[in-house]
């Protein structure tokens, strides 16, 4: 996989692992932020239900802004609607413009394999960015380092080594620029029978670490939103 990297050395190499290769009606990868993608069931993206979706997103946005003193924000950062954003996304607690992504290969890999043998590695190739929240007009796109936006208690952003990116601006209604499909350098299956696909030195990262089962500050999150804890 280092190929990627050399071949491609003007972009910035982004991963992304799943359990399931989602599909477009033509049979081609989508790789939509999650407000974009079809209701439960594949229910159709109606003009309707993604009004709904960012009309809730808003209110959350709203929610955690109003409650900054409750929260250790980063006061230069807590302006930028990204900075909630990507708190909402990472911890899955609304629909967002914003697409998970990771500088780790090792953690992309366990994230496709997560909960089964099977899965796949997104390889994308992305703008090199420069900061906390980098803005690139001329790719129309916007990348957060959950590193460098979350506070320190916050402890899942910080073993996953992940990056949000969305289209700049984004918009309510979906577009082919927030298929970051568009992006792909390589799609690769990954298969692990008889557990054979991780050897030493290249260990799976497990589930308790990537989504640790109790992580205070997303309590703390969900308490403000007024969601069960």
């Amino acid at each position: 996989l280092p190929i990627f990297g050399y071949k491609n050395s003007s972009y910035n190499i982004l991963f992304r692992g799943q359990s399931s290769d989602y599909k477009d009606k033509n049979g081609k990868t989508t790789l939509y932020p999650s407000i974009y993608r079809p209701g439960p069931g594949r229910v159709r993206l109606s003009p309707k239900l993604q009004n709904d979706r960012f009309i809730k997103l808003n209110e959350s946005i709203q929610k955690l802004r109003q409650n900054r003193s409750k929260i250790n924000f980063h006061k230069g950062l807590s302006d930028f609607k990204e900075f909630q954003i990507a708190l909402l996304q990472h911890y899955e607690l609304e629909l967002t413009p914003l697409l998970d992504l990771t500088k780790s290969l090792l953690v992309a890999a366990s994230f496709s394999l997560i909960n089964s043998n099977e899965g796949y590695l997104y390889v994308l190739g992305m703008p090199h960015n420069y900061g906390s929240i980098s803005l690139f007009v001329d790719h129309s796109m916007r990348i957060v380092n959950l590193q460098s936006v979350s506070p320190p208690e916050a402890i899942r952003p910080h073993f996953q080594n992940g990056f949000l990116a969305g289209r700049l601006p984004y918009t309510r209604k979906r577009s082919g620029d927030d298929n970051f499909a568009n992006r792909l350098i390589a799609k690769i299956k990954l298969v692990n029978r008889d557990n054979k696909f991780w050897i030493k030195g290249f260990n799976k990262v497990s589930k308790k670490l990537l989504l640790p089962p109790r992580d205070d500050f997303e309590l703390k999150l969900k308490k403000i939103l007024g969601k069960n804890v």
